[in-house]
């Protein structure tokens, strides 16, 4: 990505206050050739100022400057331009700092139409690059980049797309694991949408196959060689969106597919992605078991549950920590190839570990694990474990928590009646409190007195042992004698 020169406007209070005067300047801006990369609406608070105008610190009227610009909202603006240098553009747009020079000068200006002092002359401008980067820092504003072209490409897949896929809303127990395989097998998945599997409700059939040519799908004659264009893509949504119903745009926005059939032009269905999912554990776990177990491995195979493991089944998290390491572009896409190459050297861990459990045989002890058919191609790649993540990213168990309570009546010996009629209560509501002292509970001014409260807020100065529980004012108690109300 390539950075643009920019530079740091400022749209001052009083003029910043008139919506007609601002729209005016974002005329004039556009008029120009600037793009506007930035723009937001702010009062500054005093370290804003005093950081934006230092080099005016020691003048008479920086008090003045400091008062004006916190008294309302400012505009705040990145500003580029692509052929002339946006910094000398835009200060010779606003003129000379003192109004009345800037209106002398040149009567166009903006300080000059708008300005009525030098403390007031309501635009800001940075003096050089340097100044444009060191206040594009006060206000944490992202530094200006030229976008990358895009362009919509089948085999760059972001994580949102995967995740939909993986986690469709119509499932509620969704197959993470399997799924996962099958992007890398079959692979990649794609955000388009079938005009003939329930995708889109009539009215929006009608409309995509009205509005899109080629799109109903028919053989021409003496051409049945072509195959139908069933699938409507992301550039064929953005031709109709503004028609669709929001059911169809919910769709869209919720959903991806697997395109298989003939041309790509069929998207699998959740059963036949079920029937996918054991057809590839099948013939995974038929290929470990007859290398280990030779030909009784058929007759294996006909008992074995091909659905996976409780413990080696991913969720979401286990997929983006399985793919934090993929690389991604400035829209954040991944490139499918890589993440098949992860996806695949994942599956090669959890068919091995799947199969370990099945015969009692260590994961160690596979010396060259899962040699299967759908791997034949690919060379090993490490991934540093020989165990699923669900094994191996595992949450830290929780610490050993002291249990041992602070000391109190309860704990102590040689109690009266009284003192040990409080100290069953005590028990009976260990996150309860008292406040007299224990032998001042043998006396039975206190001990008929005393109630039991509980914490009010956490932490030393929350609890109600600093405080006194007793109605009256009797020797053991903290509470001063006061006339009651």
């Amino acid at each position: 990505m390539q950075q643009l020169p920019y530079t740091l406007a400022i749209i001052k209070p009083d003029t910043a206050v008139s919506p007609e005067s601002v729209e005016e300047i974002m005329k004039v801006i556009a008029d120009e050739g600037f793009q506007v990369y930035e723009k937001e609406t702010r009062v500054m608070d005093k370290e804003d100022v005093i950081n934006l105008f230092a080099r005016h610190k020691k003048r008479d009227y920086f008090q003045d400057i400091l008062e004006y610009m916190t008294s309302g909202p400012s505009v705040v603006l990145l500003l580029t331009h692509e052929t002339v240098d946006p910094v000398q553009k835009w200060k010779e747009l606003c003129g000379a700092m003192d109004p009345v020079e800037a209106k002398a000068k040149n009567p166009d200006s903006l300080r000059g139409y708008y300005g009525s002092s030098k403390v007031r002359n309501e635009l800001h401008g940075s003096d050089s690059y340097a100044a444009a980067n060191r206040e594009r820092d006060i206000f944490d504003l992202p530094i200006p980049v030229r976008e990358p072209p895009f362009s919509h490409d089948k085999f760059l897949v972001t994580m949102d797309t995967l995740v939909m896929f993986l986690l469709p809303p119509n499932l509620e127990h969704s197959n993470v694991s399997g799924r996962l395989d099958l992007f890398g097998l079959y692979g990649p998945v794609v955000n388009w949408h079938s005009v003939d599997l329930g995708c889109f409700c009539k009215g929006c059939v009608k409309t995509a196959k009205t509005r899109l040519p080629g799109l109903p799908g028919r053989h021409p004659p003496g051409q049945l060689a072509e195959h139908p264009v069933r699938l409507l893509r992301e550039v064929d949504y953005e031709a109709i969106w503004g028609d669709l119903c929001e059911e169809c745009k919910y769709h869209y926005q919720h959903y991806a597919h697997l395109p298989a059939g003939r041309g790509g032009q069929h998207l699998a269905t959740d059963i036949e992605i079920l029937k996918m999912i054991e057809a590839v554990n099948k013939a995974d776990i038929l290929d470990m078991l007859t290398a280990e177990k030779g030909s009784t491995a058929k007759v294996m195979i006909e008992t074995v549950d091909l659905n996976e493991p409780e413990d080696i089944r991913y969720t979401e998290q286990h997929v983006r920590t399985l793919l934090s390491t993929v690389p991604v572009d400035y829209y954040n896409r991944m490139n499918f190839h890589e993440v098949q190459t992860l996806i695949m050297e994942d599956r090669r861990i959890r068919i091995t570990y799947w199969v370990s459990k099945m015969i009692g045989k260590p994961v160690d002890s596979f010396v060259n694990p899962a040699k299967l058919n759908t791997y034949s191609s690919r060379p090993p790649l490490d991934l540093g474990r020989t165990l699923p993540l669900t094994l191996v990213d595992i949450p830290p168990a929780l610490t050993a928590q002291d249990t041992a309570w602070d000391p109190s009546i309860v704990d102590m010996n040689k109690l009266g009646p009284n003192g040990a009629k409080v100290a069953l209560l005590k028990r009976m509501h260990r996150e309860a409190y008292i406040i007299a002292h224990g032998p001042a509970l043998n006396s039975r001014d206190t001990a008929n007195n005393i109630l039991l409260l509980r914490n009010y807020a956490p932490g030393r100065h929350g609890s109600w042992n600093n405080y006194c529980c007793i109605k009256g004012t009797a020797k053991g108690s903290f509470v001063q004698a006061r006339e009651e109300s």
